[in-house]
């Protein structure tokens, strides 16, 4: 899954608004609900995107203090919460569910908690037209109404163009790359809230918002971090870790995500190709360290989302075979054009491939978040491969398993019941003891729901 989770404002809410009047020069809460357009990231891999829900909380005053509480559902169950704050000094990021970034605390600088704060302001048009900084533009008329454009710069120092009625109400906000569209005012009065919000990017849509405001001190205890967090430590070198005889994972990459590696006699597997060129290409240079004469004979595609084959090419070798599950060819054409690899090959079926002296077991898996999934296993040391089924942080306790996770235990059940280790794009690699605790306590979470 994509990290998501850069913290650009994607969030969205329907409810009554409140007139530019009603509010005090001190602090609003927005209320955001609407979808999301992730592309790369559908479940259907014949589609370029994927809708997801959201559901956040964003409160902002004045005086350039926020707090941001996130709320997104992903196909398989799978969710994200996060809590973030920001004042003039700095800001901070915890994962509330504790699943992705486990303990992990991020924080940010000055200049980043300024800048996510302005990014927030442009759900409240009311408060982002008086920060908008620029000289008098063009008027333009039309059949219906007057619309005047100006350019300048935002709060955050980022040049943007923007327009507005005569009534004085924002229409549009242009970045370089990004869009905001102000739509559904209830009434004429300048500082009312538009109903709807959409967001492009790069000419595409990435978010269709519904957002409602509200007067609203920011809570008192904004700033406060919850016990059992630590601050995230600066990243070490990629380096790779074994797990079995010939059996590797590397760890310590800048994104976080891992990709496993299996040296046979014959050649190499290897499992996902997250998530650009730059660090697939240091994966690959850390592969060739451990067998400096072996070709790279397939890279096994868990599946087609982005994050996973975002560095595929920079990975292959001469004849390198990528293996994907149904669909997952038309996915990488989509993404990579021209330059896709020339040996694909999607199964349908169990399979397994030869590297000489052992075997990797494949098994297809139209999973509830991407339907061209595949599950792999390195037959001789009992390691499973899979991406996004399965979920432990890399710090932190267990967290309960997402509903996804019971596709994954029956297919391991039937096919390869005495597993020894669960192998992860994320986090860190799970035995059965850690997958069982896990699934306990999601049936714990089911039964106390009302």
């Amino acid at each position: 899954m994509t990290r998501f989770f850069a913290l650009l404002v994607v969030l969205g809410f329907s409810a009554p608004s409140c007139l530019a009047d009603d509010l005090p020069p001190s602090s609003w809460q927005l209320m955001v609900t609407g979808q999301r357009f992730v592309a790369g990231q559908a479940q259907d891999p014949s589609q370029s995107s994927q809708s997801v829900q959201i559901d956040d909380r964003v409160w902002l005053d004045a005086a350039g203090n926020y707090l941001w509480l996130t709320h997104s559902e992903w196909p398989g169950g799978i969710k994200f919460q996060y809590r973030q704050f920001g004042t003039a000094n700095g800001g901070a990021r915890m994962d509330v569910t504790k699943w992705r970034d486990g303990i992990w605390l991020q924080r940010s600088d000055a200049a980043k908690a300024k800048q996510d704060y302005v990014d927030q302001t442009y759900l409240l048009p009311a408060l982002l037209q008086t920060q908008l900084r620029g000289a008098t533009g063009q008027l333009v008329a039309n059949s219906s109404s007057v619309e005047r454009t100006n350019t300048g710069t935002d709060a955050a120092g980022r040049p943007v163009t923007w327009t507005y009625n005569d009534h004085g109400q924002l229409l549009s906000v242009a970045q370089p790359q990004t869009r905001y569209e102000y739509l559904d005012y209830p009434d004429a009065n300048p500082g009312s809230q538009p109903a709807r919000i959409w967001i492009y990017r790069g000419g595409q849509q990435i978010a269709d918002l519904q957002v409602a405001r509200q007067v609203a001190e920011l809570p008192a205890d904004f700033q406060q971090i919850p016990l059992g967090y630590v601050d995230k430590p600066t990243p070490s070198s990629a380096k790779a870790t074994l797990l079995a005889p010939g059996v590797y994972r590397i760890d310590q990459t800048p994104s976080g995500y891992h990709t496993g590696v299996v040296i046979g006699r014959d050649g190499i597997a290897v499992f996902d190709a997250p998530i650009d060129a730059k660090e697939a290409a240091a994966n690959k240079a850390i592969i060739r360290q451990l067998a400096p004469t072996l070709p790279i004979k397939y890279i096994v595609v868990s599946h087609s989302h982005r994050d996973h084959v975002g560095g595929l090419l920079a990975l292959l070798d001469p004849a390198t075979q990528v293996i994907t599950g149904v669909g997952g060819q038309q996915a990488l054409q989509r993404l990579f054009g021209s330059s896709m690899p020339h040996q694909v090959r999607e199964i349908s079926q169990q399979e397994q491939l030869s590297l000489g002296d052992r075997h990797i077991a494949l098994w297809p898996l139209r999973s509830s978040h991407a339907h061209d999934m595949l599950v792999a296993a390195d037959v001789t040391s009992g390691t499973v491969f899979q991406g996004d089924l399965f979920y432990l942080p890399e710090v932190g306790p267990i967290p309960p398993a997402f509903p996804l996770t019971a596709e994954l235990v029956q297919l391991l059940n039937r096919h390869i019941p005495a597993w020894r280790q669960l192998v992860g794009v994320h986090g860190r690699t799970a035995t059965p003891t850690d997958v069982r605790q896990s699934v306990r306590l999601r049936t714990q979470v089911d039964k106390s729901k009302p």
